[in-house]
């Protein structure tokens, strides 16, 4: 039979992809439903994964001649037998939890989402984020032919309770702010920075609803991703095309079944009535909480 509507479904870096399909070939789907998406958009995405590098560096020092520069990891750099054998990673003993903890808090990341392991990879959050600091932003610089992060708008900061706290942990949060805020010079290759702006950024102009689902405490891609979107669709005042969803769970696209199912119904609902659904689609009982914000976007 015929197919009664197309949507465009992805989650991830497919979340991405839905997002820029429903954007970029609005006639070709009824709608879109994008599970923990970088709605930043790839630009974003690069930056925030350098801060993230540059705050290990500060912290524990960066080896340039095993990875490349901070700013410019090596083409062809591997994880496991590059970089994973010479992370300080978190010991047993708690040694150097404090300087985990500023990397955590300067990049703004749960403590649930980063210290807890992700149950649909194995993985902590710390070792996701410190993985697409490392090999995936080089190999992102390998498609893009260049250097794709920079973070010439940022100011890194800490409040007032984060840094006592850090204190407490023997570390001297405002020593290595000033290291990171001296860094604050690094700029991406413009045509590098082209590549991944013509195919990863996102825009917000919707004529079509996109429906948005994220879990509370991503372990990789943190909801302020949502903040972004949003935000990016309000300068066009589409907002009335786009409806976000949030679920209480630690991990990346840790959704279950019946959740993904709830989001088709929503969905189907919204193209069969007109009318954007309320939070009754999105059922506490199921695990939504329709009464989360997220944090804006901090640059």
């Amino acid at each position: 039979a015929e197919p009664k509507r197309v949507l465009a479904w992805g989650n991830s870096l497919g979340g991405l992809v839905a997002l820029r399909l429903i954007e970029d070939y609005s006639r070709s789907f009824d709608g879109a439903i994008a599970l923990c998406a970088s709605g930043a958009g790839s630009p974003k995405t690069q930056d925030r994964f350098l801060d993230f590098g540059l705050a290990y560096a500060v912290v524990f020092g960066w080896p340039d001649s095993a990875w490349g520069p901070v700013e410019n990891p090596r083409s062809g750099l591997n994880f496991a037998n590059d970089v994973n054998p010479l992370v300080n990673w978190p010991k047993s003993d708690g040694s150097n939890r404090g300087g985990w903890e500023f990397i955590r808090l300067v990049n703004g990341l749960a403590s649930e989402s980063f210290w807890q392991t992700d149950p649909m990879n194995g993985r902590t959050g710390f070792t996701l984020q410190m993985i697409f600091a490392t090999w995936f932003r080089a190999l992102t610089q390998d498609w893009a032919a260049g250097p794709v992060a920079q973070n010439l708008d940022h100011k890194y900061s800490l409040t007032p309770d984060e840094k006592a706290y850090l204190a407490g942990l023997g570390v001297a949060a405002e020593d290595l702010l000033a290291k990171m805020n001296a860094r604050t010079n690094i700029e991406a290759s413009p045509i590098a920075r082209d590549y991944i702006d013509r195919f990863g950024a996102v825009h917000g102009y919707l004529q079509k609803p996109v429906l948005t689902m994220h879990t509370k405490l991503d372990t990789l891609i943190d909801p302020r991703h949502e903040s972004a979107y949003r935000q990016s669709v309000e300068i066009w005042s589409r907002q009335n095309k786009l409806l976000q969803a949030y679920v209480q769970a630690v991990g990346h696209n840790a959704f279950t079944t019946k959740q993904l199912l709830a989001a088709l119904a929503a969905m189907e609902s919204w193209l069969d009535t007109g009318t954007k659904p309320g939070a009754s689609a999105f059922p506490a009982d199921l695990g939504f909480d329709s009464g989360f914000v997220p944090k804006p976007w901090p640059y």
